[in-house]
């Protein structure tokens, strides 16, 4: 294609990410709604999705920003951290904030 122009292929790709990245989020954000107050990694979030074969780190970055979903901290005030299995480091664990909730009980129909 002439430069600066999409291909069809290109936009076509986009246009399948976007269909995803909601439904993708729910799946995610329902994993931290059931998970309670033991949170979740990103890793251990993607896996009991069942999409760790996509960017289920990219949909939980997405999330914290958002303010879905947030670190959570021990009483020393430090976050909590689990090890990825896969990587062998330690990740921080999230949990669902009160606008996750709100936004899973929305969407429960889904």
């Amino acid at each position: 294609p002439a430069a600066g122009r999409k291909s069809e292929a290109a936009t076509a790709g986009a246009e399948d990410v976007k269909t995803r990245v909601g439904p993708q989020s729910l799946k995610i954000l329902r994993k931290y709604k059931e998970a309670g107050t033991l949170g979740l990694t990103a890793y251990e979030a993607g896996n009991a999705a069942g999409l760790l074969h996509s960017c289920y780190w990219k949909r939980v970055s997405e999330l914290r920003q958002q303010y879905m979903i947030k670190t959570m901290y021990a009483a020393d005030g430090k976050p909590v951290t689990r090890v990825n299995p896969k990587t062998r480091s330690s990740q921080e664990v999230k949990v669902i904030t009160a606008a996750g909730r709100d936004w899973v009980a929305r969407h429960a129909a889904r």
